[in-house]
């Protein structure tokens, strides 16, 4: 398991600064020809070998931005990185589409096999259907598709590849540039460490002097922070994990006033939301103030352009609104990270259960909340969340969250009017637990832990058919719990999961206080 440490530098001179931004431009700008060259899908199958390497080696290739060879080598290898991860975000992205267009398992499997292989996708892109069958899957009959059927599902992923590619990648930011063992060195004087990294050219080095004292090796990645003047050092060292928990599977649903909710009704992270609206104000409050000096500045452009440019220097510049962003960022991760530390410690989850959320978009036009669910989703909780958990010797699942947060966990009755803001009530008037005022992300919570294994709602599913699917469902228990009472008018109408029922009143005790606080 890998882990990265960032270590900063002290302020740089000028002249020290200057040489640093040069390289750093020149490796982005070797980095971006070489993403041009070698983004097309025919080079995908070299790159993670030699081959191409060896090739330039061989032709005497120069770099045009007078990188010296193994600084041109680390580009090439960085431009291969990102290459191998634009293609694989997109046939991870493609994957719920493949789950939502065919039913048969051996479709499935067959689109998935050609996916799998270079030189399987080359021709897919091209329109060929590919020689050969996949193996089939332990337990599993062998694969047999019609060449008709194995046509529709290469026309379809031809489609859906082109539709999801987008543009190619490139370099924009140009501020970081690698480093491997052999490009720098690391000494100390006069009690500081200091990273001396070569120079754009010539046999110099540049001494880079760091805050702190910690030892670095290996491949390391330098970071340009220009307004500050000074840079950071990325170094990917090995952790070792914690030991894995007894099994203790927890749901959990996060929110945007807390980081977390689980099914057991524990919150953590509650100052979160309080951090997420005062960084989405500041936004909307900031760009409504630079909108309107923009304007202004606009208006100048043709008649004081001397004053339009005074405006934009000063009034109109990022240093210092950069700046306040990422002292807002720092509180968030800063909650995030605290709030899954406690998580971890307190509740020692073996696996935890919550809301797949890789693919979910703010909704449009709703002010406030569109950008709080943007920066919410933006933030470090995809990130931060897989790495915690496996520090800690936990595992994460991912379910689907539809309709998670308005369906009633005791009687299984879906109604958008279930849930008002944080609060949930079931409408369902024959539900054992109706008028009982609950949490609503605790109820989410609880209904994703039920959704690890559910054999019909699938982590693709259409939230159209999960819908269905809780509908259909909870008629069977109503029609289930008449015909119980019309065989026995002592029995209570209620649903045929009584222990799941009786387990989430026990569990609902905290919520029936939380029940008379609200005044429900």
């Amino acid at each position: 398991m890998k882990r990265t440490q960032i270590r900063t530098s002290e302020e740089l001179n000028t002249g020290k600064f200057n040489e640093i931004v040069r390289l750093v431009e020149a490796f982005a700008a070797q980095k971006d020809d070489f993403l041009v060259a070698y983004s097309h899908l025919k080079y995908l199958s070299h790159l993670k070998d030699n081959h191409i390497r060896d090739a330039l080696t061989k032709k005497k290739f120069v770099s045009p931005y007078g990188l010296k060879t193994r600084a041109r080598n680390m580009a090439l290898a960085e431009a291969f990185s990102t290459i191998d991860t634009y293609w694989q975000r997109t046939i991870k992205g493609i994957k719920k589409y493949i789950y939502r267009r065919f039913d048969d398992e051996q479709e499935r499997h067959y689109a998935f096999w050609l996916l799998r292989r270079c030189g399987h996708l080359s021709l897919v892109m091209n329109g060929i259907i590919p020689k050969g069958i996949p193996k089939p899957k332990k337990g599993k009959p062998k694969v047999v598709l019609t060449v008709e059927r194995k046509r529709d599902i290469v026309s379809f992923l031809r489609r859906t590849l082109r539709r999801y590619l987008g543009e190619r990648p490139r370099v924009h930011l140009k501020r970081s540039m690698v480093f491997d063992a052999e490009m720098y060195r690391v000494f100390e004087e006069s009690g500081r460490q200091y990273v001396s990294v070569s120079k754009f050219s010539g046999y110099g080095r540049i001494a880079i002097p760091l805050k702190g004292r910690q030892a670095i090796n290996g491949i390391i990645r330098v970071i340009l922070d220009r307004n500050a003047r000074t840079v950071e050092i990325h170094v990917v060292g090995d952790l070792t994990p914690e030991p894995i928990p007894e099994e203790n599977i927890i749901g959990g649903d996060f929110g945007q006033t807390e980081v977390l909710a689980t099914d057991t009704g524990n919150k953590y992270g509650p100052s979160f939301g309080k951090d997420l609206r005062a960084y989405a104000d500041m936004v909307d409050k900031k760009c409504c103030q630079r909108n309107k000096i923009h304007v202004f500045e606009k208006s100048l452009r043709a008649t004081v352009p001397e004053k339009a440019r005074c405006i934009r220097k000063n009034n109109l510049g990022y240093k210092k609104w950069d700046r306040r962003k990422a002292g807002a960022v720092g509180r968030i991760k800063t909650e995030v990270n605290t709030a899954l530390n406690r998580l971890i410690d307190e509740e020692h989850p073996s696996i935890l259960v919550h809301e797949d959320l890789s693919n979910y978009k703010p909704p449009r036009g709703k002010g406030k909340f569109s950008r709080n669910c943007h920066f919410w989703f933006r933030s470090v909780l995809s990130d931060r969340l897989p790495f915690k958990l496996q520090v800690g010797g936990s595992d994460s699942q991912a379910v689907n969250p539809a309709y998670s947060s308005q369906t009633c966990p005791s009687c299984g009755y879906v109604d958008r009017k279930n849930r008002n803001g944080d609060r949930f009530r079931c409408r369902n008037p024959d539900c054992p637990d109706n008028g009982v005022v609950l949490d609503a992300d605790v109820v989410g919570a609880r209904n994703l832990k039920t959704r690890m294994d559910d054999p019909e709602i699938r982590l693709w599913t259409s939230k159209e058919r999960v819908r269905d699917i809780l509908v259909k469902r909870f008629e069977a228990r109503r029609l289930e719990g008449k015909r119980a009472k019309a065989v026995d008018p002592t029995v209570p109408a209620k649903t045929p999961d009584t222990a799941m029922i009786s387990v989430h009143k026990e569990r609902s005790l905290g919520e029936r206080n939380y029940n008379g606080v609200v005044g429900g």
